[in-house]
């Protein structure tokens, strides 16, 4: 069985569980603005002793426990490895303490003079604060606490038994007590902190700087989480989809139902958090309906010393289709099964979930033209038009005629092809270095081979019939399914070449298993 099929994703519905998730990629650049914003209070704690209160609000599933442990490990990251320090734009503490030139000096120094701590979640909380700064040697501290509308927080500034505070909560003398006493540690014992909140409670976080600014005007300030926009925010849930599954996000959608479809494009355009996001991916995953809908294509074009090309290539995997089978060209489908196990279980199923392989096998007599072609204009000519006919892919729903029309042309590019008398025992005997006489060739009759193009990040394919775009439901104009459908189809195809002298399956298979790790990176990493 295929694990395109298997239904249901993996993700984390919460921070805390990313332990559980790895290979989960944290996206900063939402990020940004609340860099921005830390940096200068960090560095008045830094250079001046002052303190500052940072609230950060944001609904649940926006990411503000992710923030807060991101920020904290890098930190800690940076602190192990600061002799050999290169900066890191994904690196959260580098962008706080470097500014947007990521100066490794600047980092450098920043993180000698800061030091640390999260504030553990429950009341008795000040005594271990006081022990962290009592064993203190750097110039400023930051202190970090989650959920900070929770009861732990107040609590452990006013010094009240549970009873106590439950009698007292809700009270407005409760928000005054608990500033009072916030301000004046912060002027005090804890002088020279950079103190965030984060919370899910505008209410709470508003409150509590009315409070704040009764005793020390300027000492809070409160910044909103916002979630990315529609975009970004899919950027997100795809590449993560992709790192953590065996289907990739475009498999998990593609064949759900309209609903799905259009539930998983009004959560990306809306305040919908992360987890929801996510869990509308889940959905969709779990309710396919319909035929395979067609997917990337590597087509991989293979030269053989052999005069036909009958090469046995069943240990690639179950072929799905013939396309041609005549003479000295054979072009084979495969949708399963053909993903080197090499290269990972869950890289092999994400790339057959979302490309399919198809080889095309040249013998002697190709490859003859091919060479010649480079002074031989009707050799070059003959060569570029069997090209310009493999670069037509039939996919899925293609009519049964369509299909046969198009067998028949390639069997008509067999039928009369002008034999070449090139000899071929250099160029089989040249082993690796091969491919500095084919590629010449190529170039003749494939304008733009081995040139960059756009949505392989930085790989290079041989040559790119069509461009490689991510999936991507917000890119819809509207929220039809049409439109939907239309904008997450998969339409990229490359040619790759190779020349096994052999001909046989565990060569192909070889050359498979170095060259795919480049379309894993291009399918799950943007």
């Amino acid at each position: 069985m295929s694990p395109a099929i298997y239904p249901g994703i993996r993700f984390p519905d919460r921070a805390e569980a990313l332990e559980d998730f790895e290979g989960y990629r944290v996206f900063l650049d939402p990020w940004n603005p609340i860099a921005d914003a830390l940096r200068p209070q960090w560095e008045a704690a830094a250079l001046r002793g002052s303190s500052h209160i940072f609230a950060i609000h944001g609904p649940q599933g926006a990411g503000k426990t992710l923030l807060t442990r991101k920020l904290a490990g890098d930190f800690e990251t940076t602190k192990r490895g600061s002799h050999g320090l290169e900066p890191d734009s994904n690196n959260f503490w580098h962008r706080v303490s470097g500014g947007s030139a990521l100066e490794a000096d600047t980092i450098r120094d920043a993180t000698a003079m800061t030091d640390f701590f999260t504030l553990p979640n429950h009341k008795a909380w000040q005594g271990e604060v006081a022990s962290f700064v009592a064993g203190q040697r750097a110039n400023a501290r930051v202190l970090l606490a989650d959920n900070a509308e929770r009861t732990y927080f107040r609590q452990g500034l006013v010094e009240m038994t549970d009873m106590e505070y439950l009698n007292a909560e809700g009270q407005p003398g409760l928000n005054r007590l608990a500033a009072q006493r916030l301000v004046d540690q912060l002027r005090t014992s804890i002088r020279g902190t950079l103190l965030v909140l984060l919370s899910n409670s505008a209410e709470f976080l508003n409150g509590l700087q009315d409070e704040v600014e009764q005793q020390h005007a300027g000492l809070m300030s409160v910044t909103n989480l916002e979630l990315p926009g529609p975009r970004d925010k899919e950027t997100v849930i795809r590449v993560n989809t992709n790192r953590l599954n065996q289907a990739s996000y475009w498999a998990a959608i593609d064949q759900g139902t309209i609903a799905d479809r259009e539930a998983l494009k009004s959560a990306l355009s809306g305040d919908t958090t992360f987890p929801d996001s996510f869990r509308a991916v889940d959905s969709a995953s779990r309710n396919r309906t319909g035929r395979p809908a067609l997917r990337n294509v590597i087509s991989l074009l293979v030269l053989t010393d052999t005069e036909d090309a009958a090469v046995d290539l069943s240990g690639i995997g179950a072929v799905k289709r013939t396309e041609v089978d005549e003479a000295w060209l054979r072009v084979q489908i495969f949708e399963e099964g053909w993903a080197p196990r090499e290269i990972g279980d869950r890289e092999a199923g994400l790339l057959e979930s979302e490309w399919t392989l198809r080889i095309a096998v040249l013998a002697r007599p190709f490859v003859r033209a091919l060479l010649a072609g480079r002074a031989d204009p009707i050799q070059r000519a003959q060569v570029a038009a069997l090209l310009e006919e493999l670069k037509t892919f039939q996919g899925p729903g293609t009519k049964a005629s369509t299909r046969a029309n198009y067998t028949e042309r390639l069997h008509r590019h067999v039928a009369e092809w002008t034999e070449s008398t090139y000899d071929l025992a250099s160029f089989w005997s040249a082993g690796q270095s091969r491919s500095t006489q084919y590629e010449p060739a190529l170039v003749q009759v494939l304008p733009g081979y081995n040139t960059s193009a756009s949505g392989f990040l930085s790989y290079r394919p041989d040559f790119v019939v069509n461009d490689f775009t991510p999936c991507a439901v917000s890119d819809a104009p509207d929220d039809t399914n049409d439109a939907i459908r239309a904008a997450i189809r998969r339409s990229a195809h490359v040619f790759e070449f190779t020349a096994i002298a052999a001909g046989e399956p565990g060569l192909v298979k070889s050359y498979l298993a170095s060259k795919l790790p480049n379309y894993v990176q291009v399918t799950q990493e943007q």
